[in-house]
């Protein structure tokens, strides 16, 4: 942790996350699709998975060439998320997703 930062930086034992809580947990993301949130390192998929079970609110930041991108490690399904904050709509099909899954998204424009 970086000194008064109150952030992660690089690879955290994150096996139960113990201790560690947090009002809200920004996260960028791989890819966002169907099948939920993505990343390219399983490390990386595992301390994102621990902290949105740590935090109190989950919200993704997902600029829209993730939008059909693969990688290798699933974070999350769709639906712990709030608010994904994106540059443009999703695609039809994961914009539907994401609605079933009572997840609005945020267009930063």
């Amino acid at each position: 942790m970086l000194e008064g930062s109150q952030i992660t930086v690089g690879t955290v034992g994150f096996r139960n996350a113990g201790p560690i809580r947090a009002d809200t947990f920004l996260v960028g993301v791989g890819r966002a699709s169907l099948h939920g949130l993505l990343t390219s390192a399983l490390a990386e998929a595992a301390m994102m998975s621990a902290m949105m079970d740590a935090a109190q609110r989950v919200i993704v930041l997902v600029d829209s060439s993730k939008f059909g991108r693969s990688a290798l490690a699933h974070v999350a399904p769709l639906d712990p998320i709030e608010n994904p904050a994106t540059d443009v709509s999703p695609p039809p099909s994961l914009a539907a997703a994401l609605e079933a899954a009572n997840v609005r998204t945020v267009i930063a424009r």
